[in-house]
């Protein structure tokens, strides 16, 4: 039902920091360098990062794994960030999020219309919101 970018978009360049704190949850990124904003591809990865969140990732990482919450997410500047937070599973989080883009490449045929439709408006949503009196001179 999509048309899915090649996982040569996906390959690291690896640059890891992991810090162990003697807590019980955690706050987990890790990041992607993409392509920019400019780049043709970008809506669609925009597109992507939403079904990962929803899709996957919240399942993985916030139903199974117990974090309070998940996701991905694309900037304008080409860097996709996996996230959790308040996270009890930090290591199972990192493997979810290598599974999540083995999941778009392995599962494009699952991927429903609708799981697409609603990662667009959910986009949309977040364009379009209204300027709050607060932020008029800050944008």
């Amino acid at each position: 039902p999509i048309d899915l970018i090649p996982r040569s978009i996906f390959e690291p360049s690896y640059i890891k920091d992991y810090y162990t704190l003697p807590i019980q949850s955690h706050y987990v990124v890790q990041s992607l360098n993409l392509p920019n904003l400019a780049h043709s591809d970008s809506a669609k990865l925009r597109v992507l990062s939403k079904l990962m969140s929803n899709c996957f990732l919240h399942r993985e990482i916030r139903e199974i794994g117990g974090a309070y919450g998940s996701g991905c997410v694309f900037n304008e500047n080409g860097v996709a960030s996996f996230f959790s937070y308040r996270d009890p599973n930090n290591l199972n989080t990192l493997d979810a999020y290598n599974r999540a883009v083995d999941w778009v490449v392995n599962s494009a045929e699952n991927i429903k219309d609708q799981d697409v439709t609603e990662a667009i408006l959910s986009i949309f949503t977040r364009m379009d919101q209204p300027t709050t009196p607060e932020n008029k001179g800050l944008f």
